[in-house]
């Protein structure tokens, strides 16, 4: 169930896969689980080898899918097809799905997100950077729409049992709580989108580990969630057209991976499989309650972060507007320091609101980002350290000292990146620019970006 986004890569619930293949591209095999295969007219016949090669996908199928019940002690209520298709075709799916549920500008101003922040180069094709990752990392994935699971016809068959093991999972998470209209794209719920796939992940990771470690008298219970954080590191470290993609592309997609399993065996260790069944009836509403169990039994809510206004020039247009939560938040922070600094700074996220605006001008676009970080409540100096440590990474990006409550650095295409630091709060601002078919060309220098950033800090006051 690999999707596209979480937190930041936010291209839509690609976890649940694309729309049933069209009539067009007919797959090599395709059998539903449960139902009967047809009878054949003489109890001598021989069925045609499609029909041998339809039926034996059909007993695999049923047999995984027995084992993964079994495992994850949820009961079966519908059938499931399967479809076996070559990667082209396999990501094609994926694809028809992303351009159906997901608009275009939706898209383009998550790359100018990540633009902005200075996180992905300028000749960055955000969406074709996506779908190549995916394809690198694709094995297969469950289409609630049209209740199927479509599986690489490439795998080998340890790659093939891990696979049906896990999408069958969320296919029985479909069948009990409606995973597909929940994971559906919902405009400015970005955080709660994020912990909600990192729970589905969690869990048919956990559950794919119980059924490979049952021969062995083990559950996933005796593994160390680092070891399966290693794992992922190393899968994304192998292939080329994953060491190719900005870094942050690579975190975001294991993200939901290694923090739902983190999630979900705290879970099981507290109250077994019913702790996890629970959970999907209440689920995190943030990735700090996912990231933080305690945070989630408590169901601490985010602190409330008004819309940031625009700069002061006229024109600007709201063209994205969501909050990364905690687990995004880290990501960026890993961009400038080490990935325990960057946990370490991001627990004390409270509420965030990352919003980009938009001018349109008849020979291009002009881009200009706000985000505004407030930390948690709680003993002064804790708070004001938490955020202090956040600050302190966010200046290493303008490479100016740390102990300053403003920085800013210009940068000739993108425009200024000014932090400014109040007490508690953070404000990021980038821009503007101007884009172009062929060129970007900064349009605001530090003085006016810190001025804007200044003015939004003191909104949150």
């Amino acid at each position: 169930m690999k999707r596209a986004v979480a937190g930041l890569l936010a291209l839509g619930p690609l976890a649940c896969g694309g729309p049933p293949p069209p009539a067009e591209l007919p797959p090599p095999s395709s059998v539903v689980i449960d139902e009967p295969p047809a009878s054949t007219t003489g109890s001598a016949a021989t069925p045609p080898p499609a029909d041998r090669a339809a039926e034996e996908a059909r007993q695999r199928l049923k047999a995984a899918l027995d084992r993964v019940a079994k495992a994850r002690g949820l009961a079966v209520k519908a059938p499931v097809a399967l479809q076996v298709l070559d990667r082209a075709p396999l990501l094609a799916r994926v694809r028809e799905h992303v351009e159906a549920e997901v608009p275009a500008d939706v898209i383009e101003a998550q790359g100018h997100v990540l633009l902005s922040l200075g996180l992905v180069p300028l000749d960055f094709d955000y969406r074709e950077a996506v779908f190549g990752l995916l394809e690198s990392q694709l094995a297969g994935f469950y289409d609630p729409r049209g209740k199927s699971m479509y599986l690489a016809k490439d795998l080998s068959k340890s790659s093939e049992g891990a696979t049906l093991a896990h999408e069958l999972v969320h296919a029985l998470q479909d069948q009990h709580w409606d995973l597909g209209s929940r994971l559906e794209y919902r405009p400015g719920q970005g955080d709660a989108q994020t912990a909600l796939h990192s729970l589905a992940e969690g869990d048919a990771t956990s559950a794919m580990m119980d059924i490979e470690l049952a021969g062995m008298g083990r559950s996933a219970l005796d593994l160390p969630e680092s070891a399966v954080s290693l794992e992922v590191e190393l899968a994304m470290a192998t292939d080329a057209r994953t060491t190719a993609v900005p870094r942050v592309l690579r975190a975001s997609l294991a993200a939901p991976y290694v923090d739902g399993l983190r999630f979900v065996h705290a879970l099981r260790r507290r109250g077994g499989w019913a702790a996890v069944n629970a959970a999907w009836a209440a689920p995190p509403t943030t990735t700090e309650q996912l990231l933080h169990p305690e945070k989630f039994y408590a169901k601490e809510p985010p602190l409330p972060v008004p819309l940031p206004a625009a700069p002061e020039e006229a024109g600007w247009e709201v063209a994205f507007d969501d909050s990364l939560g905690e687990q995004g938040l880290r990501l960026v922070l890993e961009e400038w320091a080490p990935k325990r600094v960057a946990a370490k700074a991001a627990e004390g996220w409270g509420g965030d609101r990352v919003t980009l605006f938009r001018k349109r001008t008849e020979d291009g676009e002009g881009f200009a980002l706000a985000w505004l970080l407030r930390f948690d409540d709680g003993p002064r100096g804790r708070r004001d350290r938490e955020a202090r440590e956040a600050f302190d990474v966010l200046v290493r990006a303008t490479g100016q000292p740390e102990g300053e409550a403003r920085a800013c650095v210009a940068r000739p295409e993108l425009g200024a990146f000014a932090v400014v630091r109040q007490d508690t709060d953070i404000v990021v601002a980038a821009g503007p620019y101007r884009h172009t078919d062929r060129s970007f060309e900064s349009h605001g220098d530090c003085p006016a970006t810190l001025q804007w950033a200044t003015r939004l800090a003191k909104s949150l006051r």
